[in-house]
Parts: structure tokens; C-alpha cells; sequence
């Protein structure tokens, strides 16, 4: 299950990535518990490389 939600956490700051460097505010709401406890510890603003 913690793959499945750090799979979506980055793939989700991809999105806010592409969003921000096309100076646009991103919002991103409805995360469960999980998912916000991840981004608060990783962040959106530095989306992992492969």
C-alpha cells in the first residue's frame, strides 16, 4: 500500500511541477491521511527523476 501511495504522491508532483514552472497556482485537495502525511514529509516541489 506505501508503494501504491508514493507512486501517486510523485506522480502527483509531476503534475504540480509542470503546473508551477507555467507559473500557475496549484491547488491539490482530497488527499487521505496517508497521502498528506507523505507529501508534508517529501513535499510537492521536488518531484522524483527516474
Amino acid at each position: 500500500m506505501v508503494a501504491i501511495i508514493l507512486m501517486t504522491v510523485t506522480a502527483i508532483a509531476k503534475v504540480v511541477d509542470k503546473y508551477q514552472k507555467g507559473n500557475k497556482r496549484v491547488t491539490v485537495n482530497g488527499l487521505n491521511e496517508e497521502s498528506r502525511a507523505l507529501v508534508n514529509c517529501v513535499g510537492l516541489s521536488a518531484p522524483t527523476a527516474h
